[in-house]
């Protein structure tokens, strides 16, 4: 078994200009540092979504040594995801959080920092692994138990060849933390400020249009008391080469169990998923990712039953 640090430095080539996202926390900072260490050029770069507090990425920054870009992406993050949060709020659906945050804000306007600043590749804290599939790159399954890729079910595609996810190739996300403790790169969140744009101050942030826009999904009828197998999903991202038909395993929402199921891709952005027995309906809005093995396919929003 390889070491830590050999894991983490695989996906690096020495001398290419890397553009490495800071949130502030721990494996965001973990990941920048293996990107240097491994012998890249990097450059941080932080988003300024629904608040102005960049303290954690300008510590981190400073403590590898880096150049830090601060990027105002909140007149877009306020368009592109909180509208559409609170839109699912006011109606009633399931808020998209973290799979629907890293598709339409962080990993998009990430990728559009690694354009602008004529980047080879840029790199992030996700517990996933982006490697080679067929003529392209795949999202695949953290090596460790605790994987967080559903995160990146509706990432665009075109962006993973440029993605790097070093920290998803370590067996034990427990040394990983060790590992940034004794490089004082452990940087704890804060409890006070949860990674929510409902917490204080953020509606006024955004202004009172936001809760005015209309939201891209469509409305799901209630069927909480009974069982379904067929879900309808809209807003879905798949390579263009899967197949049409095929056997997945569907994970809805944190600490699911993974469903075997029929995946049928239509054209327009819908797919159906037949799963295998009958299941309590999903919540409303609530994001379905897709795997082939360990391998996500991708997914998408879940609009109705049938």
């Amino acid at each position: 078994m390889p070491s830590l640090e050999t894991a983490l430095f695989s996906c690096f080539t020495p001398g290419e200009k890397v553009i490495a996202g800071l949130s502030g926390g721990t494996f965001s900072a973990l990941a920048a540092w293996a990107a240097k260490e491994a012998g890249g050029v990097v450059e941080g770069v932080t988003l300024l979504l629904y608040e102005d507090d960049i303290r954690g990425a300008e510590k981190t920054a400073a403590r590898l040594g880096i150049n830090l870009n601060v990027a105002d992406y909140r007149s877009f993050f306020g368009e592109d995801v909180l509208s559409v949060y609170f839109s699912a709020l006011k109606d009633g659906r399931v808020p998209l959080t973290c799979e629907f945050c890293a598709a339409r804000g962080r990993t998009a306007y990430l990728f559009k920092e690694f354009t602008r600043l004529n980047a080879q590749k840029f790199v992030t804290g996700d517990l996933a692994r982006v490697a080679a599939w067929k003529d392209g790159y795949a999202v695949y399954k953290a090596r460790s138990g605790r994987d967080a890729s559903r995160s990146l079910a509706l990432v665009n595609p075109l962006a993973l060849p440029y993605m790097l996810t070093p920290l998803g190739e370590a067996e034990s996300s427990g040394k990983l933390l060790l590992l940034a403790k004794k490089l004082g790169l452990d940087n704890p969140p804060d409890r006070k400020k949860p990674c929510s744009p409902s917490s204080a101050g953020v509606l006024e942030s955004i202004g009172a249009n936001a809760l005015c826009t209309v939201s891209p999904m469509s409305e799901i009828p209630e069927k909480r008391d009974s069982y379904i197998r067929n879900i309808r999903l809209a807003n879905t991202v798949f390579r263009k080469d899967e197949p049409p038909v095929s056997e997945v395993s569907l994970v809805l929402g944190r600490g699911y169990k993974k469903i075997p199921a029929l995946l049928e891709i239509f054209f327009g952005g819908e797919a159906s998923i037949l799963t295998d027995k009958p299941m309590p309906p999903p919540p409303r809005g609530e994001i379905a990712a897709l795997y082939s093995g360990e391998r996500l396919i991708g997914g998408g929003i879940c609009r109705r039953y049938e």
